[in-house]
Order: C-alpha cells, then sequence, then structure tokens
C-alpha cells in the first residue's frame, strides 16, 4: 500500500465506520456483518518487523477498503471486492510517520502493510 492509497484508506473509515455509519458492499448493499479480525501470517509479520528500528515500534491504524483501495490488496486475495467497505487495519513502522517521512513518494508501496485475510469472507 501507497501513502496515496494509505491516506485513502483511513479517510475512507474515518467518514464512515468510525461515525457509526453502516458501509455498503460492492453492490452497493448494507453489510450487515463487518469484519471480525484480520489475519496475519506469521512469516508476513517477521518481513514487516524486520522494518522496525530497535527503539522503534509499529502503529495499527483502522481503515475502510474502497474502489482505490481494494486495488492495494496482494495477489493473493481471490476476490478482493468482497472486501469493499470492510474494516481492516493497515501496519506501519512508527518512524514512517516523522515529519519528514510524511512526504514520501506515492509509489513507496513498502511503507505500508495491508496484506491480512479479513474474516468475514475469509475465516480460519
Amino acid at each position: 500500500m501507497n501513502k496515496k492509497e494509505f491516506d485513502q484508506f483511513i479517510k475512507t473509515y474515518e467518514e464512515g465506520l468510525k461515525k457509526g455509519i453502516i458501509a455498503n458492499d460492492i453492490h452497493g448493499r448494507p453489510i450487515k456483518e463487518q469484519s471480525s479480525y484480520v489475519y496475519f501470517d506469521k512469516k508476513s509479520l517477521e518481513k514487516f518487523l524486520e522494518q522496525v528500528d530497535d527503539n522503534g515500534g509499529i502503529r495499527i491504524y483502522f481503515g475502510q477498503y474502497d474502489e482505490l483501495t481494494i486495488k492495494s490488496l496482494p495477489a493473493s486475495i481471490k476476490d478482493p471486492t468482497q472486501y469493499f467497505g470492510r474494516l481492516s487495519v493497515v501496519l506501519a513502522t512508527d518512524d514512517k510517520f516523522k515529519k519528514d517521512s510524511l512526504k514520501s513518494s506515492d509509489n513507496d508501496d513498502d511503507d505500508y502493510y495491508n496484506g491480512g485475510d479479513l474474516c468475514p469472507p475469509t475465516c480460519r
């Protein structure tokens, strides 16, 4: 997920679910059951944590998928349209939010990680 997608992901959540507005799916129907959890596999988390400074940490942000941000999902997600309107999270190392790093390029795909599986639709 790049900076532009991250900003949109957060904005969609802040203007909708965060205010208690029921989200719609890709077909405009209200989502009756919102996300229960996000699953991240150990290998992916370890790879992400390698980017964290020894004295740093991670921030976990709530967000909501829309027509732009479902395009940022990994190819392993079989039907990204099932994520439309759903609550999820994005992980970022804390140093990504220092004053200078907010000016990062819109093409910097490694700044934010949101490759977890949502339940529903993919419950383990």
